[in-house]
C-alpha cells in the first residue's frame, strides 16, 4: 500500500508539470537524467531558478525519475549582451550534494562544452557545504550570439566523484568519464541573448552665449545617431544625480537666473531606451547692471570713499578665500579692471577712469558680490 502511494505521488507530480509547461525531452541538446544509483532514492533537487526577470520556483522534492524538466513555455528573460546579471540558485541543501552547476549555450551550437559556458560551479571539495542558494554574477560575453537559447541548471550528487573531488569539475550530460550521475535533479531553460547597450557620445563643443543678468543661451554640436538631449543649469559643478529637461535640439535658453552668479550648464547625449552618455558642463557667470545690485550684496562688500577721484578702498566683509578676485566693470558689462590676490581689504586706483557710475564685483568661485561706486 505504501509503494501504491508513493508512486500515485510521482505521476501527480509528473502530471502538473506537464500542466505548467515543462516537457521531458532535452532535444537537441544532450540527456542529463539520474538513475538513482540502481534504485536507492536520495532527493536532491532544485526548489528556485533566478536569473534576470526568470524567476521560477519549482518545489521542495524532485521531478519524476530522471528527475529532468525543460521549461520550454516559461518566458524567456532579455539577457543584454555586455551587461551582468545575478543567477540564484536554492536547492534542498543536502550535505552530501557534489556540484550545483549552470551552463548557456552561447554559441547556439546545441552543447554546453565551449570556453566559457559554464557559469556557475560549486562542489564540495572534500569538506564543507555547497552554499544555498548558491550564487554567481553572470557576465553575457560581447561575442554571445543573439537570440534564444538553452541554459541548463543541475544539483546532483555522483558517488563516482566521492573520493576524487578535488579539482574535477561537472559535466553537463548524463555519461561522463567517471559514469552515470547517481542522484540530482537538472531543469533546463530558455534565455534570449540581445543586442549590447547603445554606447552614447559624449556631447562636444558646449558653447554659453548671450549672457545677461538673468538668461544665457547654450549650444553644442549634434551627437551623430543621438536619440535626444537633457540639459541642467545650476550652481554645482558636480554631474547632477538628476535626470534633466529633455530637447532633441542642439540648443537650449535657460531664463530665471540670478545677476552676478556663477553658474554650470550641464548637458548629456541620450541613446534612448533610458541610456545616456556622462553630463559636460560649462561654466558661466552671469552679468551685472546698475539695477542688479542688491542691498544683500551691498552689505557684504564695502567701499569709500563713494564718490571717489583717485584710490578706492574695497571692504570684503567675511572669508577670502585663496581664489577671490575683484573686478570693475562700467554699465555695459564691459570689464575694464581686473585684480587677484584680494585680502578683506583693498585699495584700487581708479584715477585713470572718466566720471561715471561703475560697478565693483568680488568673485571667490563660490560668492559673489556687487557693489556701485561714483568716480568723480
Amino acid at each position: 500500500m505504501r509503494k501504491l502511494h508513493l508512486l500515485l505521488l510521482a505521476g501527480s507530480m509528473l502530471l502538473s508539470q506537464v500542466v505548467c509547461g515543462q516537457i521531458t525531452s532535452p532535444s537537441p541538446y544532450c540527456a542529463a537524467g539520474y538513475d538513482d544509483a540502481a534504485g536507492f532514492a536520495v532527493d536532491h533537487h532544485i526548489s528556485n531558478v533566478t536569473l534576470g526577470t526568470l524567476n521560477n520556483t519549482s518545489g521542495s522534492t524532485q521531478y519524476a525519475g530522471a528527475h529532468y524538466a525543460y521549461y520550454n513555455t516559461i518566458t524567456a528573460p532579455n539577457l543584454t549582451k555586455g551587461s551582468s546579471y545575478l543567477l540564484s540558485i536554492t536547492h534542498d541543501g543536502g550535505t552530501t550534494i557534489h556540484f550545483v552547476a549552470v551552463y548557456i549555450d552561447f554559441n547556439h551550437n546545441n552543447d554546453f562544452t565551449d570556453a566559457g559556458e559554464r557559469i556557475l560551479q560549486y562542489t564540495i571539495n572534500g569538506a564543507g557545504t555547497i552554499p544555498n542558494p548558491a550564487t554567481a554574477t553572470v557576465a553575457i560575453p560581447t561575442t554571445a550570439a543573439a537570440g534564444v537559447t538553452r541554459m541548463r541548471v543541475m544539483v546532483f550528487e555522483d558517488d563516482n566523484y566521492t573520493w576524487t573531488l578535488g579539482s574535477t569539475n561537472a559535466t553537463p550530460c548524463t555519461a561522463d568519464a567517471t559514469g552515470s550521475f547517481d542522484w540530482g535533479e537538472t531543469e533546463d531553460y530558455n534565455v534570449n541573448l540581445v543586442g549590447s547597450v547603445a554606447t552614447c557620445d559624449t556631447v562636444t563643443g558646449l558653447t554659453l552665449s548671450s549672457i545677461t543678468g538673468t538668461t544665457a543661451h547654450m549650444a553644442w554640436t549634434a551627437v551623430t545617431g543621438s536619440a535626444g538631449y537633457q540639459y541642467i543649469v545650476n550652481t554645482t559643478v558636480a554631474s547632477p544625480t538628476t535626470s534633466g529637461t529633455n530637447t532633441t535640439a542642439t540648443s537650449a535658453n535657460a531664463s530665471g537666473l540670478l545677476a552676478g552668479t556663477i553658474y554650470y550648464a550641464h548637458v548629456r547625449d541620450s541613446c534612448g531606451a533610458g541610456s545616456f552618455s556622462a553630463w559636460v558642463n560649462k561654466k558661466f557667470t552671469t552679468s551685472v547692471g546698475i539695477n542688479d545690485v542688491t542691498e544683500a550684496q551691498e552689505a557684504l562688500l564695502s567701499v569709500y570713499p563713494n564718490p571717489v577721484s583717485n584710490t578706492l578702498t574695497v571692504q570684503v566683509n567675511g572669508i577670502v578665500n585663496g581664489n577671490a578676485s575683484l573686478q570693475i566693470v562700467d554699465v555695459t558689462g564691459r570689464t575694464l579692471l581686473a585684480a587677484g590676490g584680494i585680502a578683506n581689504t583693498n585699495a584700487i586706483d581708479v584715477s585713470a577712469l572718466q566720471a561715471g557710475i561703475y560697478l565693483i564685483q568680488y568673485n571667490d568661485g563660490i560668492n559673489t558680490h556687487v557693489v556701485r561706486f561714483v568716480k568723480g
